[in-house]
């Protein structure tokens, strides 16, 4: 653990004592997410996972079936440690009431050893040579992964009525799907929808990136914000594709110079109607950071409706592996 960091043991302890003497506990500290890796303790986290696993099988939580648990998946001279550990836990006097202050406490921590991490990590990159736009979009990823609030779960009920909600939606046509150009893949995908991911797949040559021009401009032609990030084509071919398409001309002519004047004149015209269009294109090679930050970061000031990315296998991993865990 970083030297300006202290662990939060007490509050670990109190947290499993609180579980194991009131069960029903359980259910508000999971309910705000709580994770074993929340615990800095080893022990403390094997206890967790034990009452864990007791908990999600509906049987009753307690320090004897706790313990019962633990004896059958820890060497015996560590069940003994843990036997102590959890007459510590339950002679901390813990306060039920406090259950959900227990679980912000130990997020808290889990959240400033993680930030350590990062920014540790960060300055690795700097010292091995990466280069500064990649370790920026790095880090701001994961800063943003440690500063989203994951802490409040809906409820059963809640989940269902947002999807039962959707369905009708989708009866009405009110918008809870982007609808694609092309009618036989609107009945196989329902449309695109929003928050979710669709996959064009098929094999080279075929035509997967002019699909993808001709959806992007189909949505623009409906009002809808695009964003495009093309590791494949630049931005000059994505933006001749779609002008080709809105003014019906042959963009094989164009290329080969067989077209005329007046066909060339019409082809920037057309091109220099998408300048208004709400469209954003970013043709650099990217990783999976910088891309994650770029939709971020153009959606929170443009509010996008749809991104698409040509092509998946062509996104590199981060510019360094993920950091292995610091913890003893």
């Amino acid at each position: 653990m970083p030297e300006n960091i202290s662990s939060n043991t007490q509050t670990e302890m109190a947290l499993l004592g609180v579980m194991m003497l009131y069960s029903e506990t359980i259910d508000l500290a999971v309910k705000n997410n709580l994770q074993a890796d929340y615990f800095y303790s080893s022990i403390n986290r094997l206890v967790y996972e034990a009452i864990f696993d007791i908990w999600s099988k509906q049987r009753p939580v307690s320090i004897i079936t706790v313990g019962n648990r633990l004896k059958e998946t820890v060497p015996e001279n560590e069940y003994s440690r843990l036997c102590v550990l959890m007459e510590n836990c339950i002679d901390s006097n813990p306060v039920k009431a406090h259950t959900e202050y227990y679980v912000k406490e130990l997020k808290k921590t889990h959240d400033k050893i993680n930030l350590d991490m990062v920014l540790e990590g960060s300055k690795e990159m700097l010292t091995d040579g990466e280069e500064v736009t990649s370790i920026v979009s790095t880090t701001i990823s994961q800063l943003e992964n440690i500063a989203s609030d994951k802490t409040v779960s809906e409820s059963f009920i809640e989940t269902i009525s947002k999807i039962t909600k959707g369905f009708k939606s989708a009866g009405r046509g009110d918008g809870v799907y982007i609808p694609s150009r092309f009618i036989p893949i609107q009945r196989k995908t329902a449309g695109k929808r929003k928050g979710k991911i669709t996959i064009y797949a098929a094999r080279p040559g075929t035509g997967k990136t002019t699909l993808m021009v001709n959806e992007a401009k189909h949505d623009l032609d409906n009002g809808y914000k695009v964003g495009i990030i093309s590791l494949e084509m630049d931005r000059g071919e994505i933006l001749s594709l779609m002008a080709c398409d809105e003014a019906a001309l042959n963009l094989h002519k164009l290329n080969s110079g067989q077209a005329t004047d007046e066909e060339v004149k019409k082809f920037r015209s057309s091109a220099m109607s998408f300048e208004s269009k709400p469209l954003w294109i970013d043709d650099r090679t990217l990783n999976i950071h910088q891309i994650i930050s770029w939709i971020r970061n153009t959606h929170r000031k443009n509010q996008l409706d749809i991104v698409y990315i040509d092509y998946i296998q062509l996104i590199k991993s981060s510019a360094k592996p993920q950091r292995k865990d610091m913890r003893k």
